[in-house]
């Protein structure tokens, strides 16, 4: 299997544990419907900042998704004499068609000015493409043998070994009252404090971070109106709408309440139909 078709079955299982479609990742990322679809299936050169932002969709690390898009896109670019000029210029055309405007500002490997083989310059380029394969080869089979590969949903089970260092929390306790659990890094260690399937048939969760002694509510097949709010003694309350058929496609998380009381927590589902609210405790 060819490093391009890793990297695509890779974002495919990324994209599966995110619950979007296609058409719910082109309304929170900068890549369109019709690229997402090219990415996932191994039809087009995939921007590195793509791969970023399906990680963190996700909840997921990036290391190894990197690893592979580095792998992949030394395919596309023919410097490892599995791409072709043709898949070159492709790279090239889709990272103009696709890239944010603020890419400047992220990390991406500049473009390699066209030179000669024989050239001393293009030799030490080659070797150190060489290099780079080989040694990004040799750390996803060390990976996979120790098991670096994360459970579905990004969350670490607590004694599992693994080689990818859990990034710190953004925030702890009071501080992360409205913060969002993703962005805070809340989400590695999330456990399910209290669920159920509502009446209407839409799935209703608190989740909470004991790293981060927060809490959030999450719902999903929602329908378009519906609301969520999650409260906790001495907070304000947190609440999150289903705005479109995109929200109602995945998981709609509100925004973290601290949890210095788990016991005192409280969601709510409140229908779009107008009935009664449905809620769950722990």
């Amino acid at each position: 299997m060819t490093a391009r078709a890793r990297l695509a079955a890779e974002l495919r299982a990324l994209r599966q544990r995110t619950g979007l479609s296609l058409a719910g990742l082109a309304h929170r990322t900068p890549y369109s419907k019709s690229s997402w679809w090219r990415y996932l299936n191994g039809s087009a050169p995939v921007p590195r900042q793509a791969v970023e932002a399906l990680c963190r969709l996700a909840g997921e690390t990036s290391q190894r998704p990197v690893a592979l898009w580095e792998l992949a896109d030394a395919e596309w670019s023919g410097r490892t004499g599995e791409g072709s000029s043709a898949d070159a210029s492709a790279t090239d055309a889709d990272r103009e068609r696709t890239e944010p405007a603020d890419a400047g500002q992220r990390e991406e490997a500049p473009a390699e000015s066209p030179e000669s083989p024989e050239s001393p310059k293009a030799g030490r380029s080659a070797r150190r493409v060489t290099a780079l394969v080989v040694g990004i080869a040799v750390a996803l089979a060390v990976g996979v043998a120790v098991g670096t590969v994360r459970p579905q949903g990004g969350e670490v089970s607590p004694g599992e070994a693994t080689t990818v260092s859990v990034p710190s929390p953004g925030c702890r306790g009071q501080a992360c009252g409205g913060g969002d659990p993703q962005s805070m890094a809340c989400g590695r260690d999330a456990r399910t404090l209290a669920g159920r399937r509502t009446r209407t048939g839409a799935g209703l969760e608190i989740r909470f971070s004991a790293r981060c002694d927060a809490a959030w509510a999450r719902i999903w097949q929602t329908r378009v109106g519906d609301r969520v709010e999650i409260t906790a003694p001495g907070s304000p309350p947190q609440q999150a709408a289903v705005a479109d058929k995109f929200d109602a496609e995945g998981y709609l998380f509100t925004q973290m309440v601290p949890a210095r009381q788990p016991s005192a927590l409280r969601a709510c589902l409140m229908p779009a139909s107008g009935d009664a609210r449905e809620c769950v405790a722990p």
